[in-house]
C-alpha cells in the first residue's frame, strides 16, 4: 500500500518510478491504486507478477489482479505476450507522461520472437489482428496468447477454416470497432 502511494507521488513530482509487485499483494492496495494513483494520472509503472493460480495457499492466488485493476478509472492495464511486446510497453510506459500503467508480466517464460515490437501503445484499447481469418475468431490475452495460437491452428485443422487470431492487449479497455466488425463473418468467438 505504501510503495503504490510512494511512487504515485514520486510520478507526481516529475520522476519514473517503476513498482514491481505480486499478484496477490497488488490485491491489497485497492484504495492507492484508486485514490493515489489513478485519479491522479500518477504517470508511474506497476510490473504485476506472477498472476494466475498459484499452489494451494489461497492467500496468495493471483488472480484478483485482473478484475480489480481493470475497473479503475485512468488506470491503463496491459499484457504483453512475447519479450519484445514486453520491452516495447515497458518504454512505452516509462516514456509516455499521460496515464498511470500497470503491466502482467506474462507468468510463463517470456518467449522471443526475434522480431521486434511495432505495436504502438499509445493508441489505447486498440486490438491486434495477427491472423485475419473467417467464421471463427479466438482472441487470447497475455499469458493464454501461445494457446489461442494453438487453439487457431487445431481449429484450421479441423475445420479446413484458417480462424482470425487477436490479441487484445488491453485489460482495461475494449476496442469496439473490431469486436463489433466481427459479427459481419464470424460466427463463434473464442476468448482465452
Amino acid at each position: 500500500q505504501h510503495a503504490v502511494g510512494y511512487v504515485s507521488g514520486l510520478a507526481s513530482n516529475g520522476a519514473k518510478p517503476i513498482l514491481e509487485v505480486m499478484s496477490s499483494f497488488i490485491q491489497r492496495t485497492y484504495d492507492q491504486l484508486s485514490q493515489d494513483f489513478a485519479i491522479n494520472k500518477a504517470p508511474a509503472t506497476i510490473l504485476v507478477f506472477g498472476g494466475g493460480i498459484s499452489g494451494t495457499d489461497v492467500t496468495h492466488l493471483g488472480i484478483f489482479d485482473i478484475p480489480m485493476i481493470s475497473n479503475i478509472p485512468n488506470l491503463v492495464y496491459i499484457a504483453p505476450t512475447t519479450k519484445e511486446d514486453y520491452l516495447a510497453v515497458l518504454d512505452w510506459s516509462i516514456e509516455q507522461t499521460d496515464y498511470p500503467v500497470a503491466i502482467r508480466v506474462p507468468v510463463a517464460e517470456l518467449v522471443s520472437t526475434g522480431k521486434p515490437c511495432t505495436k504502438n501503445f499509445a493508441e489505447l484499447n486498440k486490438y491486434e489482428v495477427a491472423q485475419q481469418g473467417g467464421k471463427i475468431a479466438v482472441i487470447a490475452l497475455g499469458s493464454f496468447y501461445g494457446m489461442g495460437e494453438q487453439a487457431a491452428k487445431l481449429i484450421e485443422e479441423k475445420t479446413g477454416t484458417a480462424p482470425t487470431l487477436i490479441n487484445p492487449y488491453y485489460i482495461t479497455g475494449v476496442d469496439t470497432e473490431l469486436l463489433e466488425s466481427l459479427k459481419k463473418d464470424h460466427d463463434v468467438v473464442v476468448t482465452l
